[in-house]
């Protein structure tokens, strides 16, 4: 998959988006019963694409979350350890100041983990930490892979 492709098939509509719809559709509902009120369903649509637009701007000029790991280099069979991720966020022009997002570690396979996924508010230009908790059930060098 191309990475634009990749980028669309993460994407997924919020509900006001599909509230929208619902009552862009209902409104095309009543003007088949009183034709009348086209004009309205008109400029409900062209609102509606205007704000859709708008948005697709907000999103394309995000810049990229950067986030730090810190965890121990070796961690203990069966015993709790602390990973801490580091998060930062720097705003495009157009887009949000702040955001509200799911972080999720893809932590080493043979681990157990607890605190995760956790919902945090990342505001431009500054760093947030969190931190969660991994138990090895195994043993051997496993390897963190990416973050979500």
């Amino acid at each position: 998959m191309t990475i634009l492709k990749l980028f669309f098939a993460s994407l997924k509509p919020g509900k006001s988006l599909l509230v929208a719809v619902l009552l862009l559709a209902l409104l095309g509902v009543l003007v088949a019963i009183f034709p009348s009120l086209s004009m309205l369903w008109l400029l409900a649509l062209v609102l509606l694409i205007g704000i859709l637009i708008w948005d697709f701007v907000r999103l394309f000029s995000m810049q990229e979350i950067t986030v730090q790991r810190k965890s121990a280099s070796k961690m203990s069979l069966g015993l709790w350890h602390t990973v801490e991720l580091t998060l930062h966020y720097k705003a495009g022009r157009y887009s949000a100041k702040n955001l509200d997002v799911d972080v999720f570690d893809a932590y080493p396979v043979n681990c157990e983990f607890r605190l995760l996924p956790q919902r945090v508010h990342l505001q431009s230009e500054h760093w947030l930490s969190l931190s969660y908790e991994l138990k090895p059930l195994k043993r051997g060098n496993e390897t963190f892979s990416g973050i979500q």
